[in-house]
């Protein structure tokens, strides 16, 4: 599995997995995370970024929706599959450029915890840390 880790002080708690297919939102994203000063592991599409819970648990998920291969929604599907049964569940959050409407509902409804619509902010995603720290605590 070709998974990035980038190793950053400050989030040694909370275990981040980074899903995004495109180069351009990965650098992005990349910036927002060491600004923060977040520690994270990056998949590149949905099959790596299924696969990289065989390593570890991931408390946070940050997951595009449109992914080649395996998409956001199937992704988050088998992980809901996969903790059904167990009291840690992953916080999933959707990633999409797409902000129509009803988008946020489909996400939810597939089990999906939050959204984000791209461009995004580092205060969007310290907002989605803090209530994924929320959920974990649940």
């Amino acid at each position: 599995m070709d998974t990035e880790n980038v190793n950053l002080a400050q989030s040694a708690t909370m275990q981040i997995l980074i899903a995004e297919d495109n180069d351009v939102n990965r650098i992005l994203i990349r910036k927002i995370f060491e600004k923060l000063n977040l520690s994270y592991d990056i998949a590149v599409n949905g099959f790596q970024a299924f696969e990289a819970f065989d390593n570890k648990f991931y408390d946070i998920v940050f997951m595009d929706i449109e992914m080649p291969g395996m998409d956001g929604f199937e992704v988050t599907k088998k992980l809901k599959e996969k903790y059904k049964d167990q009291h840690q569940k992953p916080f999933i959050v959707a990633l999409t450029a797409n902000s129509l409407s009803g988008e946020r509902e489909r996400s939810m409804d597939l089990g999906m915890n939050e959204y984000l619509s791209k461009p995004f902010s580092a205060a969007d995603v310290e907002k989605m840390v803090d209530k994924a720290r929320e959920y974990k605590i649940r």
